[in-house]
Order: structure tokens, then sequence, then C-alpha cells
């Protein structure tokens, strides 16, 4: 199972950090399909590159089971 709590990030901007994810939660277990959806810029690579521990989340847990 993945569970992610109030997952956070953000990086530096020009006129101040941008919010790339903002208190995620979500829940999945095996057999799942889950499909991240969104316009331009709202998160999505951010968060798989998290789950992926390539980029370390500003706040929040990921837990595997």
């Amino acid at each position: 199972m993945l569970r992610v709590e109030n997952l956070s990030k953000a990086y530096p901007g020009a006129g101040g950090p941008v919010q790339a994810l903002e208190r995620v939660t979500l829940q999945a277990v095996p057999g799942d399909i889950v499909c991240l959806i969104g316009p331009n810029a709202s998160g999505k690579t951010t968060l798989l590159k998290i789950l992926a521990g390539l980029v370390a989340p500003d706040s929040g847990r990921i837990e595997w089971t």
C-alpha cells in the first residue's frame, strides 16, 4: 500500500517560493490504477519524483507497505 499524507513541496522562484504541492494526501492499494491529471505546472511530475526518491518533500509523510 502507498499512503501519502500532507505532502508539500515548494521551489525557489524569482518572486518568492513557487508551491508545487500543497498538503497532498492519497492512498493506493495493490491493484489500484491511479492516474495523475492536471494542467501544466500543477505538480504531477514533482509528486512522481518525490515518490521515486529523486526529490525530497518540504513536509509530509510517505509510507510504502
